[in-house]
């Protein structure tokens, strides 16, 4: 009795995501350089080692067929795949095959990162010349915040001594009213005492 489709295209969809997988699971480990036709390591402009082509996205592995990846790295790794498709991919009976993949793309992304860095000293020497120029713009950014902090700070006191001043300029000026107001006082009590006997007289 022949198989039901829904299970052969389950099959069928299977062993094309894992004869993907397979592939990058051995890239995991070390990712291979793009290539010339004869095998040399290809270069960029300025000289560095370049990663083979490898998905990052689940819409990229389903297209990942190996036109995108260097003949000589395609020949030797048997990059000749279909499928699976993206509508395929996406269904809930490949979801365990969908998480896997997934997580493989984290494990070669931090797999490129690592050989970038080790074998391209143009990138690291970038790396931390970017890594410099920033924390020198922090600095700088750090060193005006302060300079416009302490110019707040001397402003304040200025003003503080200047409340100071006027502060100590009322209290004078209200001490000389309260004794000349006492003095003023003390002359009429005088004159009152002197007044009262001629009344009663």
């Amino acid at each position: 009795m022949p198989e039901h489709v829904s299970v052969t295209e389950k099959r069928r969809v299977t062993e094309q995501i894992d004869r993907k997988l397979g592939v990058l699971r051995r890239w995991s480990r070390a990712i291979p350089w793009k290539a010339k036709d004869d095998g040399q390591p290809a270069r960029d402009e300025r000289g560095e080692l370049v990663l083979e082509f490898f998905p990052t996205n689940i819409y990229a592995f389903c297209d990942w067929d190996g036109t995108r990846n260097s003949s000589f790295v395609r020949q030797k790794e048997g990059l000749d795949f279909k499928g699976p498709s993206r509508s395929a991919m996406t269904r809930t009976t490949h979801l365990s095959s969908r998480l896997l993949v997934e997580e493989m793309f984290r494990t070669l992304k931090a797999r490129a990162n690592h050989q970038l860095l080790r074998a391209n000293k143009a990138d690291l020497i970038n790396r931390l010349l970017g890594e410099r120029s920033w924390q020198r713009k922090l600095i700088q950014q750090q060193e005006t915040e302060i300079a416009v902090l302490l110019d707040e700070v001397a402003v304040m006191e200025v003003e503080i001594e200047r409340e100071k001043k006027t502060r100590r300029s009322n209290e004078e000026e209200l001490l000389g009213r309260i004794e000349k107001l006492e003095k003023r006082n003390a002359e009429l009590s005088s004159i009152a005492r002197k007044i009262a006997p001629l009344q009663s007289m």
